[in-house]
Parts: structure tokens; C-alpha cells; sequence
């Protein structure tokens, strides 16, 4: 019996220890993907798998600098990260509107430069009822959602694209 009750606290004790996270461990959403490139990491991070119809997505892409210096310098676009919505029957394309001015993000280690999906307009002639709003909803569908972080550094182009895929209903 106390062999018993020994047995169980130790294996409590152990799972308890297995799932603490630490504070800085941020919550990851529903959808979750990444990539390396580098000194650099792409995450695209969706809080759902299917959203309904009328609901505002709500999804996000982090550059994360995770090389050896303390922080750099990139230069890029404006937006650094750009989204793009596909509908799986290729006919809804959505995507950001890009401002080619040459900006500037210092980019500490560690720390990720967010952006949220926004402002997003059709790009091949489909048209859209809505007016463009910081807000993106999408019809009943399966989607594709990609980002793309396009930036320089070092003198070296970076373009870094990742997708994932949601649904509608």
C-alpha cells in the first residue's frame, strides 16, 4: 500500500513538473507553423482552425531574429510581413497593399516583430462587397493563408513565405 501511494505521488510529481511552462512561453493558437531561414524565424499563428463567416480572422505572423548578436537592423517594405488569402478553388485572392518605401526595424534577439492580418484587397479582379478594413472576414470556404517576409539584411535578400490553411462555415 505504501508502495502504492510512493509510486503515485512520484509519478504526480512528475507530470506536474512536465507541464509547467515558464511566464515567457507565449500560447500558441489553434494553428501554428514555422520556419527558419538563417539568422531569422517566420511564425504564422492562427487563434482557430474554422471560423464563421461573419467573424473577423484572427491571425498573425512574428519575425523573430534568433542569430548571435544582441540586435539588428532590417530593411523592408512597408508592411515587412506580407499576407495573401487563397480560396482552395483558387478563384478569391486576397493580399496586402505594399508601399515601396524603404523603412527600417531593429529587430532585438528574441523578441518578434508582429503583424496582425489586415487590409487586404482582391488582386485578381474578383470583387468584394465590403470596403477595406482593418477587419478581414471571408466567405464559407477552405483558405489558404500565407505570409511572406520579405526583408535585407547584411546586404543579404531574405524572402521567407509560410501558409497554413483554415476554414469558413
Amino acid at each position: 500500500m505504501v508502495k502504492r501511494l510512493i509510486t503515485l505521488l512520484s509519478l504526480l510529481l512528475i507530470l506536474s513538473a512536465c507541464s509547467q511552462t515558464s511566464l515567457n512561453d507565449e500560447v500558441k493558437g489553434m494553428v501554428y507553423e514555422s520556419v527558419k531561414k538563417g539568422d531569422f524565424k517566420l511564425e504564422i499563428d492562427s487563434s482557430k482552425k474554422t471560423y464563421k463567416e461573419v467573424e473577423p480572422i484572427d491571425i498573425k505572423a512574428s519575425l523573430i531574429y534568433i542569430g548571435d548578436k544582441k540586435e539588428v537592423t532590417i530593411t523592408h517594405a512597408n508592411p515587412p510581413m506580407l499576407f495573401s488569402v487563397q480560396h482552395t478553388d483558387g478563384e478569391l485572392i486576397l493580399e496586402n497593399m505594399i508601399a515601396f518605401v524603404e523603412m527600417s526595424n531593429e529587430l532585438k534577439k528574441g523578441e518578434p516583430l508582429v503583424q496582425k492580418i489586415s487590409n487586404l484587397v482582391p488582386s485578381n479582379g474578383f470583387a468584394i462587397d465590403e470596403e477595406v478594413t482593418d477587419d478581414v472576414t471571408l466567405p464559407k470556404g477552405e483558405y489558404h493563408i500565407t505570409v511572406k517576409a520579405e526583408f535585407t539584411y547584411n546586404n543579404q535578400d531574405f524572402e521567407i513565405p509560410l501558409t497554413i490553411q483554415i476554414n469558413v462555415e
